[in-house]
Order: structure tokens, then C-alpha cells, then sequence
């Protein structure tokens, strides 16, 4: 495992979430609910890995919609934790096994490092949709390429 690799990955992870709810708070007499819906999913779903990984019960109300303000918080808190838990961990540990259920109850096994590629890959994707939803009413998306992200 090479922290700084997965370091810049929720660095990227965190910005790009940033961007986006700066934007909802820009535009929010406009903004499509399904855009809240969205990050509130991307969220909701970092905090329900992070409680597998550290075998908390899980909270399914995670997924509800939030308020932009939440949104914000939520995403620094968790990017927070996300950082401490990756920087407490040695490469062996990153490489570990953690034994968890899906929502529907089905048992699987990842390591950690999957779960957080996963975390990050799952964001991107709604990211995605969000921008769609954006244009469809006439905003610009924040533009939050990794690329963009590695200039800054």
C-alpha cells in the first residue's frame, strides 16, 4: 500500500465533494432535489463503509436526503476519518481482509484498500449524474477532474 497514492485519492475524493456542494449552495434556488439525493448517497455511503470497517452497527438512515450545511459537514467529518484511519493503518493492514454485510444482508469479504477505491470510484460515478442534473436545468458543473485537482 502507498499512503501517499490513497492520501491523494481521498484528497481528490474530498475536493471534488467540496465543489460540488459549494455549487449547490450557489444555486440553491434552482438546484434539482435529485442533486441532494445524490451527494446525500455518496455520502451516506462513505459513513455506512466506515462503520463496516470498524464493525459499528450500521445506520441506513445515513442515505437520507441532508441540507446542504449537513452535506458540508459531513463530507469534511468523514474525509477527516477517512485520513486518520488510512494513516493509522500499515501496509499489511491496508491489505487486510474485512469480513462485512451488503445492505440486503448478503456476507462479503474486501480489503481495505478496495474499500477505498470503491468509496472514491462510487463518489466519481454519482459526481457524474449530479453534473447531468446540472446542466439539465442550466448550471455549469464544477469542473473536478482529478487532473484539475492535482494543478491546484
Amino acid at each position: 500500500m502507498n499512503p501517499t497514492v490513497f492520501e491523494k485519492l481521498l484528497a481528490f475524493n474530498h475536493w471534488a465533494n467540496e465543489q460540488y456542494i459549494a455549487t449547490f449552495s450557489s444555486q440553491a434556488s434552482i438546484l434539482p432535489e435529485r442533486c441532494i439525493q445524490l451527494m446525500s448517497h455518496i455520502i451516506g455511503a462513505e459513513i455506512i463503509w466506515f462503520q463496516r470497517i470498524n464493525n459499528e452497527p450500521i445506520t441506513p438512515s445515513a442515505f437520507s436526503p441532508k441540507k446542504i450545511e449537513e452535506l458540508k459537514d459531513l463530507n469534511k467529518e468523514f474525509s477527516e476519518k477517512w485520513l486518520q484511519k488510512l494513516l493509522a493503518l500499515t501496509d499489511a493492514e491496508g491489505a487486510l481482509k474485512i469480513d462485512y454485510k451488503s445492505l440486503d444482508g448478503t456476507q462479503h469479504t474486501s480489503s481495505f484498500n478496495d474499500i477505498l477505491i470503491h468509496i472514491c470510484n462510487h463518489a466519481t460515478y454519482h459526481r457524474a449524474q449530479i453534473a447531468d442534473e446540472l446542466r439539465n436545468v442550466g448550471i455549469k458543473p464544477p469542473s473536478t477532474d482529478y487532473i484539475v485537482f492535482s494543478r491546484g
